[in-house]
């Protein structure tokens, strides 16, 4: 979860799995934003990232109760199929904590990992066996772009990242998804 405040010029990160989800990191990412910037929760943009989607986020009988817990039973966040299954809508999880926080502005990526193996790395689609992606967030400061960039190439050992124009992701050959301030702006 990307949280960006146009007026105080503040951004933060949250990943939110369903074990954060549960612990309820989404509202304290909006709280660290109020408490440490003196930001608006109806001023902040939010964007929530790649995750896997209610199509193919199965869960059990211990994750339905903590979700019934958290939101009630009718939130529409738990998918019943007609083979008895249960999924959940993560993604639809963080808009709920974010607006239950106060924020309006709201956007997803509608990008399932575990339909997109292409794209993103799905520990349920690939058993286990994934890399890692992640999401680096600044704001634009000219002078320190080039700190950016090292700390790309360093992160993927390939020197081969790059940041491209906004709405698109820098991306390496080891499948490090990476997006910049210009997008964030965007979000």
């Amino acid at each position: 979860v990307v949280l960006y405040d146009p007026q105080r010029k503040a951004i933060g990160l949250a990943h939110a799995g369903w074990r954060g989800w549960v612990a309820g990191v989404v509202q304290n990412a909006v709280a660290a934003m109020q408490s440490t910037f003196g930001c608006h929760p109806e001023n902040l943009i939010a964007g929530v990232g790649p995750a896997i989607g209610p199509c193919c986020y199965q869960v059990g009988p211990e994750l339905v109760a903590e979700v019934e817990r958290i939101t009630g039973a009718d939130t529409g966040l738990l998918h019943r199929k007609p083979d008895r299954t249960v999924h959940l809508d993560l993604p639809g999880g963080v808009r709920w904590q974010l607006q239950r926080s106060g924020v309006q502005q709201i956007e997803h990526s509608g990008l399932c990992t575990h339909c997109r193996t292409d794209e993103f790395f799905s520990h349920r689609a690939e058993n286990g066996h994934t890399g890692r992606f992640a999401v680096v967030a600044a704001l634009r400061v000219p002078e320190t772009t080039h700190l950016v960039r090292q700390a790309l190439r360093s992160s993927c050992g390939k020197g081969s990242c790059s940041l491209r124009p906004v709405h698109q992701n820098a991306v390496c050959r080891d499948r490090i998804h990476i997006e910049d301030e210009r997008e964030v702006e965007h979000a």
